[in-house]
C-alpha cells in the first residue's frame, strides 16, 4: 500500500489541477492517486490520456469503476497501467493507508 494516497477528483482535461497534481506527486514520496468523480475523464483509451506523465514517472494510479461507468466510458478501454478498483477496495485503501488526501 502507498503512503500517500490521493484521491482525486477534477476532470483529466483541467490543466490547472492536473498540473498541480503533477507537482503534489513529485513531491511526496510513495504516492498513489485514485481517480473518481470527473478525474476518471482521461482515463480511456478513447479520449486525450491525460495522465500519461504520471504513468512514465511511476506514480500508481488507479480508477474507480463505478465512476467511469456512470460517464458511459466503454468497459475494457481504461488506458495500460491504470488499475480499476470498486467502491469496496476504495474503502480498503483509505482504510490502510497512513496518509490521505481528499482532493475533490
Amino acid at each position: 500500500m502507498t503512503q500517500n494516497l490521493i484521491l482525486f477528483g477534477y476532470s483529466g482535461f483541467d490543466t490547472t489541477q492536473i498540473k498541480n497534481l503533477s507537482d503534489l506527486t513529485t513531491n511526496l514520496p510513495d504516492c498513489g492517486v485514485i481517480l473518481m468523480e470527473d478525474a476518471v475523464i482521461g482515463t480511456s483509451t478513447t479520449g486525450n490520456n491525460s495522465y500519461d506523465t504520471f504513468l512514465k514517472a511511476g506514480v500508481k494510479l488507479y480508477c474507480l469503476e463505478e465512476d467511469f461507468n456512470a460517464r458511459g466510458l466503454e468497459a475494457g478501454t481504461l488506458i495500460p497501467g491504470i488499475e480499476s478498483i470498486t467502491y469496496s477496495t476504495l474503502i480498503d485503501m483509505i482504510e490502510s493507508s497512513p496518509r490521505v488526501i481528499s482532493w475533490l
